[in-house]
């Protein structure tokens, strides 16, 4: 019942007013709403376009996307075993948008699960996402404890923390849906930020036993594209497992009409972060 809830809730935001209002804005100036508006999903979502200077952008991605990406989101989650309803969860979204992993997430654990035991914290360097975000979590009351930042370091929860949001038996989540993916992050210096974030929350929940599980994903490619699409990730891993440890590596299908297709590379998932000289 509650998959089937989360499920209306997505067909809603896609269907909402907002959202055909904004598709009928772009078909009237008879433009590609996939690549001329949104870009393939890496446009400026703050910049307006054309002189329109509202939501229409961040509307027209959730009609063009949200679906498709909850729906992925949900294929990989099913395959985190340590995602459980009495477990607390301290989910930490890189590239949040309108908050389709957390739906996502929603979905796996249970909607009133959910909103008992998992903070969310969803990033975003755009500030009409990040809006539409927390909308969307007000509104449908999804988790009890949302912040919602332009960066890790400049959360409101992350100063908060304190070693009780680590007494409770809970796990970390740190999940980066497509964020990594080259076409979107680029330059150096992002990569390296993300880098020094979460080797600085993975050091502080290791030091208090408390499991921290990363979650990759991105389309799968050819050869050809595999760097334009995953070398971001490989800087980050390789990084990362100078100090820690990776230990688990999945890969899942999502189910489009009558075919089953690898909709990214690999997810890996480490049981836990802990400092190591081995592996």
């Amino acid at each position: 019942m509650t998959k089937d809830t989360m499920d209306k809730i997505v067909s809603e935001l896609r269907n909402s007013a907002n959202c055909i209002e904004a598709v009928d804005y772009y078909n009237k100036l008879g433009v590609n709403i996939p690549s001329t508006v949104l870009e393939r999903g890496t446009t400026d979502f703050d910049r307006p376009y054309r002189g329109e200077d509202r939501f229409y952008k961040v509307d027209a991605y959730i009609h063009q996307y949200l679906l498709i990406h909850y729906r992925r989101n949900f294929a990989v989650f099913e395959n985190c075993k340590f995602f459980r309803p009495d477990k607390p969860c301290l989910f930490i979204d890189f590239g949040c948008g309108p908050m389709t992993a957390g739906l996502a997430l929603a979905k796996r654990i249970g909607k009133e699960r959910a909103r008992e035991t998992v903070a969310y914290w969803g990033i975003d360097i755009s500030a009409r996402m990040r809006e539409k975000a927390k909308q969307i979590n007000a509104y449908y009351r999804l988790f009890f404890d949302a912040n919602f930042s332009d960066s890790f370091a400049k959360s409101a929860a992350y100063g908060r923390m304190t070693v009780d949001d680590f007494l409770h038996d809970c796990i970390v989540v740190i999940n980066f849906s497509y964020v990594l993916s080259g076409m979107t992050l680029k330059g150096g210096n992002a990569v390296r930020a993300i880098i020094e974030q979460v080797t600085k929350m993975a050091n502080y929940a290791s030091q208090h036993d408390c499991p921290v599980y990363v979650i990759y994903q991105n389309p799968n490619v050819g050869a050809a594209k595999h760097d334009a699409m995953h070398a971001n990730w490989e800087k980050f891993r390789r990084a990362l497992s100078e100090n820690f440890a990776f230990k688990q590596e999945h890969s899942a299908h999502c189910e489009y009409g009558n075919k089953r297709r690898v909709f990214y590379s690999k997810i890996r998932v480490d049981s836990k972060l802990a400092a190591t000289s081995g592996e």
